[in-house]
C-alpha cells in the first residue's frame, strides 16, 4: 500500500492578533498607505485613513487559497472601502478560485488592488493571482534608481583621525541600544568580496567585546555571521561591496 504524506509548512493557528510579527513586509505595505510624517519629509497615499489589517501568513512556508479568500471576505464584511494587498502567486488565469473570489468583491463596489509580482519579465502568465481577477486593479512595480531609507546615527573614530559619523540601519533580530566598543575587522582588504566567508583561525581573538566589521559578498549574510559568532561575537556591522555606480564604498 501506498502512503503519502503531506507536509504543512505554515499550519494556521487563528487568533485576534494580526500583528507583522516576521520579515515586516505587511508593515512595509501599511507603511505605503498610511506613513505618517518622518524625518525624509514624505506621508503615504492615504495618512489619515483608518487601516484593518488581516493576517494571513506565519513566519516560514506559502498559503493556500482557502485562507486568503476567507480574509477577503471577512475585510468585505467589515466594511472595508478598498481592499489591498501585496500577495499572490503566479497564475494567468482569471479563473483562479482567488481570483474568482476578489472579482465578485470588486463587483459589490469595493475597489480591491493587488501586487502583480515579481516576475514580469517572464510574461504575462507569469502575473499573480488574485491580481488577474476579473475587474481587479493590478499593481506592478519598478526597480527604482536610488531607495530612500530612515537611517540611524553613528560614529567612530582612529587613532589617526578625528571622530567621523555615518549612517546604518538594522537588521533582523538587533538589540544593540547604545553600543561603544573597538572595531574588530577580518582584514582591511576592500576587495576582498569573500571577507568573512571562511571559518575564523584557531587563534583568533575572542570577538564578543567588538563590533565586527564584515564587508558583503560571495556567500550569504548568514555564513558570514555564524562564522563571526563562532568567535563568540555578538554584535555585526556589514558594509556593501558595491555602490550605484559599481564603487566600492
Amino acid at each position: 500500500m501506498l502512503t503519502l504524506k503531506l507536509l504543512v509548512k505554515n499550519t494556521p493557528r487563528p487568533d485576534p492578533d494580526p500583528m507583522d510579527e516576521c520579515n515586516g513586509h505587511g508593515t512595509h505595505v501599511a507603511g505605503i498607505i498610511a506613513a505618517q510624517v518622518n524625518p525624509l519629509g514624505f506621508t503615504g497615499a492615504a495618512p489619515d485613513v483608518t487601516l484593518g489589517a488581516y493576517r494571513v501568513f506565519g513566519c516560514v512556508g506559502s498559503n493556500t487559497n482557502d485562507i486568503l479568500i476567507a480574509a477577503y471576505n471577512q475585510a468585505f464584511e467589515d466594511g472595508s472601502d478598498i481592499i489591498t494587498t501585496s500577495i499572490g502567486g503566479a497564475s494567468g488565469w482569471t479563473e483562479d478560485p482567488v481570483a474568482v473570489a476578489v472579482s465578485r468583491i470588486v463587483q459589490q463596489g469595493v475597489p480591491c488592488l493587488v501586487s502583480a509580482g515579481n516576475s514580469g519579465y517572464r510574461g504575462l502568465f507569469f502575473a499573480d493571482a488574485p491580481a488577474n481577477g476579473k475587474g481587479v486593479t493590478a499593481v506592478a512595480s519598478v526597480n527604482n534608481i536610488e531607495v530612500p531609507q530612515v537611517v540611524s546615527k553613528a560614529s567612530y573614530s582612529t587613532q589617526n583621525s578625528s571622530t567621523e559619523s555615518f549612517g546604518w540601519y538594522r537588521g533582523f533580530p538587533w538589540s544593540w541600544g547604545n553600543v561603544s566598543l573597538p572595531l574588530w575587522s577580518v582584514n582591511n582588504d576592500g576587495n576582498d568580496t569573500a571577507n568573512g566567508c571562511d571559518a575564523y583561525p584557531e587563534n583568533n581573538p575572542d570577538l564578543s567585546a567588538y563590533v565586527v566589521l564584515i564587508r558583503t559578498g560571495s556567500c550569504t549574510f548568514e555564513q558570514k555571521a555564524t562564522n563571526a559568532a563562532a568567535k563568540g561575537a555578538k554584535y555585526l556591522l556589514f558594509y556593501n561591496d558595491v555602490d550605484i555606480s559599481g564603487q566600492v564604498h
